[in-house]
């Protein structure tokens, strides 16, 4: 029996002794409450500009309920009856009336903001002012007035009621935000959803100097109003005070500057009602200068919806300019302005080219969403990775592990390794590992040029026995040396390799090959490098038109020496770069590798990709002219995604449109892309040019392409790269066959 009720004794206290400190603690501080008040006490008048009772009363009523009513009825009842000397019935009359009529605008309140959505501030802060800061007092002051009535039966003065619902407003507009943010922070409870926004827009600033100086120059308004005896000078003051919080809303968070702003009105209602007792200004001076106050009140709360809202849709566009749009996971930029946070970190590569380069079966789709999963797996299980990064140009992940004394390096990454080890990607009821779990990493302060480093990083290779390298982040400047020899190198030893991705012409059973080029680099370390691996270093050191030389001379070299029959050729497409275009001796050049290799050029397309720039848009167009005159058709690659799109179509002489994978990839799903697929399509057809829809992963995307009347489709769905000397085999050897 005894050790049944003991416990529950136990759990009965701790649920007892917080509720009985909080019934004291409410009642000794609206005890307190009415003293303060004095201070804003109109002496002839006998009335309170501010009320701190009526503050503390919502503030209470608000944070916690119907709970603490009956000790707020309890305090006003012994302070009217017991102190002031009031009677009994109208001390019992203000006592019950006005909490509940406090609790009833607390709760209207609540449920307004519950029906309104979580973020809209601004909403948020516009019902405060309705409900609370005008509604409230004003009935308030009539219940007061009816009050008055009823004991005296005599009717108040007009400018008594006036004064009541002007003090009403300025003390809940004042007072009341100010003390609910005081008991929310006191108490940890988030009862005010503008604590988060404030810390995150104060994180950046605190140690700012112009923080500082901005609150010193707050701080010396705010002691000025306590010596000015002028009504002008006063009201001067108050207005530059007003014009120093508008600077820091939002730029030093939202709290601090409502504080100050706060406690510049109420420094300035306390003078103002000093002089007014000592009879230094009258009554229509007060009145003003009240009216005044009241304004300031609400254009701090104008400032403070407009500083929400300004802060939210800059953290929206920031986010979203800082997040890949396929993976969305954070870029370089994002990496930057977190390390800020740090002095010393271990910055850590994730090595992913051996997987990815596997992958190439799940299309650029699945690669982005086996990243996605990567980064939400590491993020779970790994407690120093809060976010992972995105490098650009590369095949892997970014983190980084904060150095202190606390922290065991080693361990954590021997964690990180055996997180990745678990790694289980799940595609189509497959289960992908990584190939290989590779960390590369380097200890840096972060002052560094964080560019340059994880340039260092992404070039390195890691062979199948390595899982940590550590790398020292001072040879960064060598880094530039190294890229020129290894892409020099790779034009001087023939490392490229030709690959095509072979496309098919819709609704037609015509039996011609179409394909497009490709190229891959095969280096000491890696095969089948991807163009995105190697041709930041090819536009780097500006060798576009080296490039796309060796493809043509190499393309017409093997079409010379596997292709028999050209009738089974439709079209082999080539990219050129928007930088060759620019050379005038192009074409002739292209000419010369057609006659030398026996090349047909009516065979032959070229494709510009449109989401580059044309430096010199008159040669480009008499290299593309001259081009077609010999014979090759001109195709617009990535269609819609660069800089001149629809501009671009007008100008140049074209044949083939290619409509960039972005808008086809989602087309199965995605209304709005099917309707922009066929205004372009319908574009192309009114222009007389053939168009190629790329990204093409199933045979429902074939069936609403061939619907929206595109003439060929490009993409996995049709064929997956492959070598083209492969693919020329294996076409003529099927064509002999047929023959």
């Amino acid at each position: 029996m005894t050790q049944v009720f003991l416990p529950r004794l136990r759990e009965n206290q701790c649920k007892i002794i917080p509720e009985v400190l909080l019934q004291m603690t409410v009642f000794i501080v609206l005890i307190a409450s009415f003293y303060i008040s004095i201070f804003f006490t109109l002496i002839e008048e006998k009335s309170q500009v501010l009320s701190f009772t009526s503050a503390f009363i919502f503030v209470f009523l608000f944070t916690k309920g119907a709970k603490v009513l009956p000790v707020v009825i309890l305090s006003l009842f012994s302070y009217y009856h017991f102190i002031s000397g009031k009677g009994l019935v109208p001390s019992l009359e203000f006592s019950i009336l006005f909490p509940l009529i406090s609790y009833a605008f607390a709760t209207l309140f609540q449920y307004i903001k519950s029906k309104i959505e979580p973020y809209n501030y601004t909403l948020i802060l516009t019902s405060y002012v309705i409900v609370v800061g005008f509604l409230y007092p004003v009935v308030n002051s009539s219940l007061y007035w009816l009050q008055s009535v009823k004991q005296t039966s005599l009717m108040p003065a007009p400018d008594l009621m006036l004064l009541a619902i002007i003090g009403g407003n300025l003390t809940h507009l004042i007072l009341t935000p100010l003390l609910i943010i005081t008991v929310s922070t006191l108490t940890r409870k988030r009862t005010v959803p503008f604590l988060d926004i404030d810390n995150e827009m104060l994180k950046s600033r605190f140690k700012s100097s112009h923080y500082w100086y901005w609150l010193a120059t707050c701080l010396a308004g705010m002691l000025t109003i306590l010596f000015i005896n002028n009504s002008i000078i006063l009201n001067t003051v108050c207005l530059i005070s007003l014009y120093c919080v508008a600077v820091g809303l939002g730029r030093f968070g939202l709290i601090r500057p409502f504080a100050i702003a706060a406690t510049v009105v109420v420094l300035a209602v306390h003078n103002s009602v000093q002089r007014f007792n000592l009879k230094v200004i009258d009554t229509y001076q007060f009145y003003d200068q009240l009216l005044v106050f009241a304004i300031i009140a609400a254009l701090i709360f104008l400032l403070a919806g407009h500083s929400i809202r300004t802060y939210l849709t800059t953290k929206s566009a920031i986010e979203h300019e800082r997040r890949d749009p396929y993976t969305g996971i954070y870029n370089l930029s994002q990496l930057k302005e977190d390390l800020n946070q740090h002095t010393k970190v271990v910055l850590i590569y994730i090595d992913l080219e051996a997987t990815l380069s596997k992958t190439l079966c799940l299309g650029h789709k699945g690669r982005a969403q086996f990243l996605k999963n990567l980064s939400e797996h590491l993020g779970d299980r790994i407690t120093f990775i809060s976010r992972s990064y995105l490098p650009p140009f590369s095949s892997g992940l970014l983190c980084y592990l904060p150095v202190n004394e606390r922290v065991n390096v080693q361990n954590e990454i021997d964690a990180l390794l055996l997180s990745l080890k678990h790694f289980q990607f799940i595609k189509s009821g497959h289960s992908i590992e990584l190939v290989k779990r590779s960390l590369i990493c380097t200890e840096i302060s972060t002052n560094n040029n964080i560019e340059s480093i994880v340039s260092l990083l992404c070039e390195q290779y890691t062979n199948n026995r390595t899982k940590v390298l550590w790398l020292d982040s001072c040879k960064s400047s060598s880094t530039q040396v190294d890229k020129l020899s290894f892409i020099q190198e790779a034009f001087k030893n023939d490392d490229f390799e030709l690959f095509c991705q072979p496309y098919k012409k819709l609704g037609s059973n015509n039996n011609q090959e179409y394909f497009e080029v490709l190229l891959r680099l095969n280096s000491a370390h890696q095969r089948h490098m991807i163009p995105a691996s190697f041709f930041p270093l090819i536009f780097k050191f500006g060798l576009e038109k080296e490039l796309d030389k060796w493809v043509v001379e190499h393309t017409f070299k093997s079409l010379n020496e596997y292709v028999i029959n050209w009738s089974q050729i439709g079209r082999c497409s080539i990219n050129l770069t928007a930088t060759s275009l620019n050379f005038v001796e192009l074409a002739d050049q292209i000419i010369d590798y057609a006659r030398i290799y026996s090349v047909p050029l009516n065979k032959i397309c070229f494709e510009i990709t449109e989401s580059m720039a044309l430096h010199n848009e008159d040669i480009a167009i008499q290299t593309i002219e001259k081009l077609r005159e010999a014979g090759c058709c001109i195709a617009l690659d990535d269609f819609g995604t660069g800089y001149a799109s629809f501009d671009y179509l007008r100008r140049l002489p074209l044949d083939v449109l290619k409509i960039d994978g972005s808008f086809i990839k989602n087309i199965t799903t995605n209304p709005t892309d099917v309707k922009l697929v066929q205004a372009m399509s319908q574009v192309a057809s009114s222009m007389n040019l053939v168009t190629v829809a790329e990204f093409v992963e199933s045979e429902q995307h074939t069936q609403i392409l061939e619907q929206l009347d595109i003439d060929f489709a490009q993409g996995f769905g049709i064929s997956k790269p492959l070598p083209l000397k492969t693919h020329l085999e294996q076409t003529q050897t099927a064509n002999t066959r047929c023959a």
